[in-house]
């Protein structure tokens, strides 16, 4: 969660930080869910899974928690090959919050060059824009080193 008042300044929406976790999973603007098949027995009853998946999720981010750091996390989204919608979203908040707005701000520049929008546009920073143009453009207004 520690990234998501990052995403809400990058699209100029930062009332969402308001909002409850309920609505930043199911609300406005939602990161893509990548599932994988976890167990091997599935149970019919969807509140069992529910709790279960919730039980092994909290398990899973305990133990990196532990010990990972912000470098080991953005070094682990380094290196997926194919990386899902929403990636580069992921990398650019985490380099914002490790302090190295400069990385962030070639990968937002890049993208956007390229004419990608990270899978949302959005108002905000005055007008109409992609997730990466309202990225490059918060950037440039927190310091006048990255213009």
């Amino acid at each position: 969660m520690a990234i998501d008042p990052i995403l809400w300044r990058l699209v100029g929406h930062e009332e969402w930080n308001e909002q409850p976790l309920s609505w930043r999973i199911l609300g406005s603007v939602c990161a893509p869910l990548v599932v994988t098949k976890i167990f091997p027995e599935v149970s019919t009853d969807p509140d069992v899974e529910a709790i279960r998946l919730i039980e092994w999720s909290n398990q899973q981010l305990e133990a990196f928690m532990r010990n990972a750091t912000l470098q080991e996390f953005v070094a682990l989204l380094e290196k997926i090959e194919k990386p899902p919608r929403g990636h580069a979203i992921t990398r650019i908040a985490t380099y914002i919050l490790m302090g190295d707005e400069m990385t962030a701000l070639k990968l937002s520049a890049d993208a956007a060059a390229k004419g990608e929008n990270g899978g949302m546009r959005f108002y905000g920073h005055g007008g109409p824009k992609t997730f990466f143009e309202g990225a490059v453009s918060w950037l440039k207004t927190r310091n006048t080193l990255l213009h």
